[in-house]
């Protein structure tokens, strides 16, 4: 008897000990999965997105803390890569985690995601209310030039190039007080976007030139890429004879860069240059229309609205701005960002103390 009861017993203790031991490695497994999930997020983020959609499971193993980082490396693979579907599940997720002890940890970068996804998703207002959100509630200069910037880009996006130039005026002024190199690149083709705007080909092609040269002094690639796709597009809408001249270099780095959105844009701007060259404008119409409905990028598809539809004379409806669906205001509400009064005096006035280096931390 005294045998059996052994043997039940040890039993009873080989389990423990294998689930254990099971439950164990599964949480290596799930603590391996988000480490290859960060690994790649801004190398490879194809890379980083399938393994991401692939081992789910691996959520129950990681604690509140580590899917925090598992969503927002989501909800990043989803900017980079233009998937909203993943982006927008990914804030959802990570939104819900959110909760007054963590909040403060948490509050800027989600924000900030969550103004990405509304300009992306062409949700205007709400992309400004969270920049403008994190502009305000940030307590050092680097995060509110980054705000700031983001804001820019919003009044840009609805076509307000004025307000927007005011706001990178005042960026550039900082970036030459302070040498920041890595920003030259992205405000001088922003401003060089402001030029196209006006049909100001010459500064547009001067600006463009001088972020290329800045994003190249840098090796920043995917950067030379926007500004050299910009700088294209000048040539094509004002034919210029230097456009074959930066063709092949833009193109091998579309290829370097695998950008489904920016690809397409490249073949808008050819069939621009196509048009031009026949012109034959009827030609190109449609397969331009088939292109822009492959763009998922707001970004992109704006630019097709305001250049490259007007170039090839083709008559598209512009889109009505929609509401934001329920999630993101009760994400922003989360995130205790409501529709605050979005000031942009009051940005100005912040970055002018920036400028004259005064008031907030480095």
């Amino acid at each position: 008897m005294k045998n059996i009861f052994c043997g039940i017993l040890l039993s009873l203790i080989t389990v423990l000990i294998q689930n254990n031991a099971y439950a164990t490695d599964e949480r290596l497994v799930a603590l391996e999965n988000l480490d290859y999930v960060k690994k790649f997020l801004n190398v490879a983020p194809e890379r980083s997105r399938t393994r991401l959609l692939s081992s789910k499971d691996s959520l129950e193993k990681l604690t509140a803390h580590e899917k925090i980082t598992w969503h927002k490396s989501g909800a990043t693979i989803g900017l980079k890569l233009n998937d909203l579907k993943l982006f927008s599940s990914s804030l959802i997720a990570l939104t819900n985690l959110i909760s007054k002890e963590n909040l403060y940890k948490h509050q800027l970068s989600t924000l900030a995601l969550l103004g990405h996804y509304n300009l992306k998703s062409n949700y205007i207002d709400k992309a400004k209310s969270a920049y403008f959100c994190v502009f305000f509630l940030s307590k050092n200069e680097q995060e509110k030039i980054k705000a700031a910037y983001r804001i820019s880009n919003a009044y840009l996006s609805e076509n307000q190039i004025d307000q927007a130039e005011l706001i990178m005026t005042k960026l550039l002024n900082i970036a030459t007080q302070q040498n920041k190199l890595a920003w030259f690149g992205p405000i001088k083709s922003t401003m060089g976007i402001y030029a196209l705007h006006r049909n100001e080909y010459l500064n547009a092609e001067k600006l463009f030139k001088e972020s290329i040269n800045a994003h190249q002094s840098i090796q920043n690639y995917s950067g030379e890429f926007n500004s050299g796709l910009n700088l294209l597009l000048t040539f094509a809408l004002n034919n210029n004879p230097n456009y074959e001249r930066i063709n092949y270099r833009v193109t091998m780095l579309a290829k370097k860069n695998n950008d489904m959105d920016r690809a397409l844009l490249l073949q808008l701007i050819k069939l621009v240059k196509s048009a031009s060259e026949s012109n034959n404008y009827d030609k190109y119409q449609k397969e331009a229309i088939q292109h822009y409905n492959n763009v998922q990028s707001s970004t992109v598809k704006a630019a097709a609205r305001n250049f490259i539809f007007p170039s090839l004379k083709v008559k598209h409806d512009i889109p009505d701005l929609k509401p934001a669906p329920q999630w993101v205001d009760s994400a922003m509400s989360r995130l205790k960002c409501n529709d605050n009064e979005q000031s942009l005096n009051l940005v100005l006035n912040e970055l002018e103390d920036i400028e004259r280096d005064k008031k907030f931390n480095k």
